[in-house]
């Protein structure tokens, strides 16, 4: 092996710490300490870890949370893993998953008594439970691989690179695009000079990073390093043939600008002349501007209406002030292309036309009629966003077959009375849920509402601004955690009410930075962070931000998605309200690997008896326990839920619509004690055996007795239980039952 990777890495790590400003020496191994632990592991190291070992540092660089220093200490094993022997050759030929298709845990495929980590020596240490390590025996010997298996999804033990030098030259090629382009994207969205000691940084990664043109990232950051030294052809050469591999991808767009400034500045800008110049540029990222431009004249949008590029004819329909001819011809042709040919990109263009509030209504009846007489499967989202047009007649369809037709009439602001009131009855709670944050609800759809068996519908009603205060103080007797919460964000909730809900045993206080919006979609996304989608928002925004259960997301668009993020994507997905419209979606996230996805879809009242009979034989007792809470199981399956060997099952029989007197009092002296909760959950279990759980020797328990309307007297002696949980609910019931005969006095 020649040295030339080496005095590259050398040079590569010593440019990164003057940019990372690291201080402090790197010590290589002592040759004689090295030999002493090649004889201990019973074998020669990998050439190129070994010479990064003796000239250039043991640890104290490299990806995550550093390379581990070689000791003979380390050789002891992996952290939290049976203790390897490196003499053995390392035992796996190929990727190995933990979790089989339906999520149990398999054995590693290895002979007894030796590790999956046998011929290996930690690298780094990931965080979490998961760390890299080099094969040093064996026929994979030299490659990288990394453990998951810490992991709850997607555990795995898999190769990450064929090679010790690839992988640190990978690290270092990455870190240094990241500290280098964090200086020089800062000065060219800036326009500033940069410090004369970074100017000689980045020319020395210029002559370092050779970018790979196969990956995108390096690309860019060459790119953008081109036009800081003033390389623009060659800047402009590297994103024409990056424009070929990668066209499509985002990271590309932002170099762009910079490489095009001068016309992005003029698409953007003021001059209708030049915007008008802009609006003919060959690349269509500056025309996209264009459309997007406030500025941008009818006539340019006219033609924009019709561009080559499908984002640029969405932009253009969408601006305010795309002329109404022009909207009705591209609705006419958008449709027409759609239902021709059903891409994703022409369905977003179709429902850009329809959402514009300059459609004429005259046009938009054309394409309700038409979508109508040519079903498709994304048709019903057509026919959503027509609807949504203030110029539409919702009353036309409150009746319609299609709940997504119902949930955009129930929003609709020109909605008769009637028809409101009609709507709070609808047997989909997408439906009663659009009609909660209505501005107009009368009384009886108010106290429809606050009672409705969704938990999402009487939240929506508990933070109305217009819910009339009385329905506020009875909803204050609500046990649900998101009703309580809810009505902690209303400041129209009355005092004494107030009190009650501070005692709830859940509460937690409002917070005013946050601006509370009926309208918000309850579910936010597979992101950690909130991503806020209006209920009657576009289907393009709700699929940008990954809010896979949101009515407005296209049911036939979302099967790519399902493995996002571990597979939240389908965790997601599983909640949609729309789900049931598309088959093949439903089966695959029934035999989704991720055990809450398959409970989530356990859940779903649209399940037929195949897919019942189906999870209530799954593996993981959490899906058993939610098909055994459903209501409509017949007594054959149900008997048999009540009496599964796993406890959380038996719970998801005792919380049933379906449980007898009878087995109420078998359930209610289950060793378990989830078992006794859940009946204590059950509207239908008696008063009586409420009464006597109310003893239970378990505190859970007695916890879960005290939040339901139990004699005063016990609820007076729970209230002063020796668990804390105890009085507290003890004591939120006592006071709410307080308010409630107040109430009824006043």
């Amino acid at each position: 092996m020649g040295e030339d990777w080496l005095a590259r890495v050398k040079e590569k790590l010593a440019a990164y710490r003057q940019a990372a400003r690291v201080e402090g020496e790197l010590a290589p191994i002592d040759p004689k300490t090295l030999a002493k632990i090649e004889r201990a592991l019973g074998v020669k190291l990998p050439a190129d870890y070994r010479a990064v070992l003796l000239q250039v540092g043991n640890g104290g660089f490299g990806p995550d949370y550093g390379l581990a220093p070689l000791t003979l200490e380390s050789l002891a094993g992996i952290p939290g893993k049976p203790l390897p022997d490196p003499k053995r050759p390392f035992p796996l030929k190929e990727r190995f998953s933990v979790l089989d298709a339906k999520g149990k845990r398999r054995r590693f495929p290895i002979p007894k008594g030796t590790s999956v980590h046998d011929g290996a020596v930690m690298l780094t240490d990931i965080g979490c439970g998961y760390f890299t390590f080099l094969i040093v025996k064996g026929p994979k010997k030299g490659e990288v691989w990394a453990d998951y298996t810490a992991a709850m999804e997607d555990a795995v033990i898999t190769p990450v690179a064929p090679s010790f030098r690839e992988w640190l030259e990978g690290w270092l090629d990455d870190a240094l695009r990241a500290v280098i382009g964090e200086r020089v994207r800062s000065a060219l969205e800036k326009g500033d000079g940069i410090k004369s000691a970074d100017h000689a940084l980045i020319e020395r990664y210029a002559s370092l990073v050779v970018p790979d043109e196969a990956t995108v990232l390096l690309t860019c950051a060459r790119i953008e390093v081109d036009l800081y030294l003033g390389r623009r052809e060659e800047a402009e050469a590297l994103l024409a043939r990056a424009d070929e591999k990668h066209a499509s991808d985002p990271s590309l767009s932002q170099v762009r600008r910079f490489v095009l400034r001068d016309a992005f500045a003029e698409a953007e800008g003021e001059d209708l002349a030049a915007i008008a110049r802009a609006a003919s540029h060959a690349e269509a990222d500056v025309r996209l501007a264009v459309a997007k431009n406030p500025r941008a004249s009818a006539e340019v949008l006219e033609r924009l209406a019709g561009d080559p590029s499908s984002a640029v004819r969405t932009a253009a329909v969408q601006h305010p002030s795309a002329p109404k001819g022009a909207l009705a011809a591209a609705l006419r042709s958008s449709l027409e292309r759609f239902l021709d040919d059903p891409t994703e990109p022409r369905f977003f263009e179709v429902e850009a036309a329809v959402r514009n509030e300059s459609s004429p209504a005259d046009a938009l009846g054309d394409l309700v009629a038409r979508a109508e007489e040519r079903p498709h499967p994304l048709g019903p989202w057509i026919l959503r966003a027509a609807v949504l047009h203030r110029g539409f007649d919702s009353n036309q369809v409150v009746d319609h077959r299609l709940a997504i037709v119902r949930h955009a009439a129930a929003v609709h602001p020109a909605l008769s009375a009637d028809h409101v009131t009609l709507l709070a009855h609808d047997p989909v709670a997408l439906v009663r849920l659009t009609i909660a944050i209505r501005d107009d609800l009368p009384r009886a759809v108010f106290e429809k509402l606050a009672s409705d068996p969704n938990d999402v519908v009487r939240g929506k009603i508990a933070q109305h601004p217009k819910v009339p205060v009385d329905l506020l103080v009875r909803m204050s007797l609500d046990p649900s955690s998101d009703v309580m919460r809810a009505l902690a964000d209303n400041p129209r909730v009355p005092k004494e009410a107030q009190e009650v809900l501070t005692l709830h045993p859940h509460y937690i206080a409002p917070e005013p930075r946050f601006a509370v919006s009926l309208r918000i979609w309850p579910r936010s996304g597979v992101a950690g962070a909130l991503r806020h989608v209006d209920l009657d928002g576009p289907s393009a925004e709700a699929m940008k931000a990954t809010v896979f259960s949101h009515p407005a997301c296209p049911v036939p668009l979302l099967a790519p998605f399902i493995e996002m993020q571990y597979g939240m994507g389908g965790y997601q997905m599983a909640f949609h309200p729309l789900l049931f419209t598309d088959a093949s979606l439903v089966e695959r996230l029934l035999s989704h690997p991720y055990g809450y996805t398959r409970k989530n879809m356990a859940g779903r009242r649209e399940l037929d008896e195949a897919m019942i009979e189906k999870l209530a034989k799954d593996p993981v007792p959490m899906v058993r326990a939610t098909i055994a809470e459903r209501g409509d199981l017949d007594h054959e399956l149900y008997g048999k839920l009540a009496n599964d060997a796993n406890a959380e099952v038996r719970a998801g029989a005792a919380a049933s619509p379906l449980l007898t007197p009878k087995l109420a009092e078998k359930l209610a002296t289950d060793g378990e004690r989830y078992v006794r909760r859940a009946v204590l959950r059950n509207p239908k279990t008696p008063h009586t055996i409420a009464e006597v759980l109310a003893k239970d020797t378990d505190p859970e328990v007695r916890k879960w007795a005290a939040e339901r309307p139990l004699e005063t007297a016990t609820l007076e002696r729970l209230a002063k239980d020796a668990d804390e949980g105890v009085r507290k609910w003890a004591t939120w019931r006592l006071r709410a039952n307080d308010l409630l005969d107040a109430a009824r006095r006043s």
